[in-house]
């Protein structure tokens, strides 16, 4: 082997270990931008699951806060005595009569004058001593408010012990 050969050969080699680190160097550029690709991808994808997880929380937080928020609602109306819902306080009032042994008359029930938002009645109410007094307990006991606006109480003779009351009551909870 001559020398001009040898150092064809040589350039030769010199030549394709350029062209190698050329290409090796130009993979490992790309190389480089494809991992700070899916690096920054990588960072957006756990910026947006921490961001839903903290929006679920909020969301499940709110949904609990309204769960209890209606519950609390549910509890409210359920002092409030409406239009709508004043038979049922009449009936019930019936029944606890009934429960009580009285016998028990509603005379009126209304809205008198101007004041719509006050609700009426007035009854009478008959049994004996007892019975009477655990009756009007449980009235003044309901989950409405009511305030005695009339009362008169008649006893009958010692031997029967037959009383009668007749009142008027102001559902003080009433929504119109």
């Amino acid at each position: 082997m001559t020398i001009s050969s040898r150092f064809k050969r040589h350039v030769g080699i010199l030549i394709v270990l350029i062209f190698c680190m050329a290409g090796s160097i130009f993979a490992l550029y790309y190389f480089v931008q494809y991992l700070e690709k899916q690096t920054t991808s990588t960072i957006d994808t756990q910026k947006r699951i921490a961001s839903y997880e903290g929006n679920k929380k909020i969301f499940t937080d709110e949904s609990l806060a309204l769960t209890d928020l209606s519950k609390r609602v549910f509890a409210k109306e359920a002092y409030l005595v409406t239009p709508t819902t004043t038979p049922t306080l009449l009936s019930s009032l019936e029944e606890a009569a009934r429960t009580q042994g009285v016998l028990f008359t509603i005379i009126s029930a209304q809205t008198p004058g101007k004041q719509k938002d006050k609700l009426v009645i007035d009854f009478s109410v008959e049994g004996t001593e007892a019975q009477v007094k655990t009756f009007l307990t449980t009235l003044v006991g309901q989950t409405y408010q009511v305030k005695f606006i009339k009362f008169s109480l008649r006893t009958g003779p010692v031997i029967e012990e037959k009383w009668s009351a007749f009142a008027s009551v102001q559902v003080i909870s009433f929504n119109p």
